[in-house]
């Protein structure tokens, strides 16, 4: 069996959660994060904005490996213009969420989070991932 190596980092670690010291604090606002964001795959705009973008599918879809994909619809993105397998567009918010690092920040995330469907976008997985590298950058 080999022996794993020891770090020569050294790990900080955010200070146990007051009233559950067994997890950090970092993992608390995590973990709240993490229920709140489902609650928004629920949210009613978010596919108000899927369906006033997808049309039935004109295009016969295959997969990387040349299978035929079983598309129905088909979503515009908002970024490229293009059309997608629903499957392959997600909803962004076009105002970032922002964090949630301690309890002040919830009103102001859930609100964020929890938008119009004006404040919503829908993006091909390519367009998100470019959008939310420039947002972490800045």
């Amino acid at each position: 069996m080999r022996k794993k190596k020891q770090s020569t980092k050294r790990r900080t670690r955010t200070p146990p959660y007051e009233k559950y010291p067994e997890w950090s604090t970092a993992k608390y606002y995590g973990f709240l994060r993490s229920n709140i964001r489902k609650m928004w795959m629920k949210w009613p705009p978010r596919y108000q904005v899927i369906n006033e973008r997808k049309r039935p599918a004109e295009y016969e879809w295959k997969s990387e490996t040349g299978r035929k994909l079983n598309v129905k619809w088909e979503v515009r993105c908002d970024g490229c213009g293009e059309w997608f397998p629903q499957s392959w567009v997600e909803v962004d918010h076009i105002t970032p969420a922002g964090g949630l690092r301690h309890h002040d920040d919830l009103p102001q995330f859930v609100e964020h989070l929890l938008c119009s469907a004006d404040d919503l976008q829908a993006l091909c997985k390519d367009c998100h991932s470019t959008k939310t590298n420039e947002e972490r950058k800045k």
